[in-house]
């Protein structure tokens, strides 16, 4: 299941069918939502402007993956345990932290849509068919969140207790409280 697309509205930047990594389904739909409701900061025009600028320079994986500042964060990223056990080990040796990766995901993804949902105060008064279509995309984005919690309970067989609030990791509840607190100061 794809996050969502803005509602039915067309948008300039359609997302590939074959993006599954559901932090870049989040991209694309907030270039879109930045591209379709000039209050948030971008035209069309400047986001393909830009596009464009990266595309003849190298892409964004590429820069990420080769640029020299970064080298720290992509070794820690095919050296960290979840990478190497599960590239080093059978599927039940690595299940158990695929299933922990899970529910770090799935409070990530429930996180962004409470954040997604207190921004829809800052729509200018006025534009209901822009709050309209931010609220569809929020509703798409907790039906993703949600199915992304049904999917570990019932294809990772995980126990859905794990995805109750108080099993929060310290990290886990400081993230979602910048994000709040994010939401709260912009305002």
């Amino acid at each position: 299941m794809a996050l969502s697309s803005l509602g039915s509205i067309n948008v300039p930047f359609p997302m590939p069918a074959h993006v599954s990594s559901p932090r870049i389904q989040l991209g694309y739909v907030n270039m879109n939502a930045d591209a379709l409701h000039p209050a948030r900061g971008a035209s069309v025009e400047e986001i393909q402007h830009h596009l464009v600028q990266r595309q003849a320079s190298a892409s964004i994986a590429d820069t990420l993956w080769t640029a020299p500042e970064n080298q720290d964060l992509v070794s820690q990223f095919l050296n960290n345990n979840l990478t190497t056990t599960c590239a080093h080990s059978t599927d039940d040796e690595c299940l158990p932290l695929y299933q922990k990766y899970s529910v770090q995901d799935y409070f990530f993804l429930e996180d962004y849509v409470k954040y997604k949902a207190h921004r829809l105060i800052t729509i200018p008064t006025g534009e209901l068919s822009a709050l309209r279509n931010e609220a569809n995309s929020v509703s798409s984005d907790a039906k993703y969140a949600i199915s992304a919690g049904q999917s570990y309970v019932e294809d990772l067989h995980g126990r859905a207790e794990d995805l109750a609030e108080e099993n929060r990791s310290i990290a886990e509840l400081a993230y979602g409280n910048v994000l709040q607190n994010a939401a709260s100061y912009e305002d």
